[in-house]
């Protein structure tokens, strides 16, 4: 195990069960999770989560403040606009922190380009996973490399090129 702090901030039982995995996985530390839901943080809780409840809505709130004392902060809210405002308000708080940001809309992407964080597309990546998926039912004639050849390859990590709008809701 290491010493690596993780903080998942937002999110509800998405963030909750992001944070319990997180604590099961071998190779990270101490996890945090921080939530407006008391229903989500009882529950991470019960499951070994350190857990706090706490508005993360506001840019000033303990959310942000926790923020400071871990290695990795995650961004899991359902508002695009909140999660950019976060992360924000987290990178000007601590420069070197690692953020990784949910986006719930792929054409909202690039608004987190500037912050030097790494995003995860909910459509983006549900496109790949379901690509692989279908590509698997073919037989391997009609498709070789289902993940290689994949219009959707590189969902999680990649900029899509279909995101042209630039839309923070």
């Amino acid at each position: 195990m290491t010493d690596t702090h993780i903080l998942v901030l937002g999110g509800g039982q998405i963030g909750r069960r992001l944070a319990e995995d997180l604590t099961d996985h071998p190779a990270t530390g101490d996890v945090g999770f921080v939530d407006g839901s008391e229903t989500a943080v009882e529950s991470a809780g019960s499951n070994g989560v350190t857990a706090t409840h706490a508005p993360v809505t506001d840019t000033d709130s303990t959310a942000v403040e926790t923020a400071r004392n871990a290695d990795v902060v995650v961004l899991t809210g359902d508002n695009d606009g909140m999660n950019l405002l976060l992360a924000q308000r987290v990178r000007l708080r601590d420069a070197d922190i690692d953020l990784v940001v949910l986006v719930n809309d792929p054409r909202n992407r690039e608004a987190f380009d500037e912050l030097d964080v790494d995003t995860v597309c909910v459509a983006e990546t549900t496109a790949a996973a379901l690509d692989v998926r279908i590509s698997a039912l073919t037989t391997p004639e009609e498709n070789a490399d289902p993940i290689e050849d994949s219009p959707t390859r590189g969902a999680v990590s990649e900029s899509s090129d279909r995101s042209t709008d630039r839309m923070v809701r």
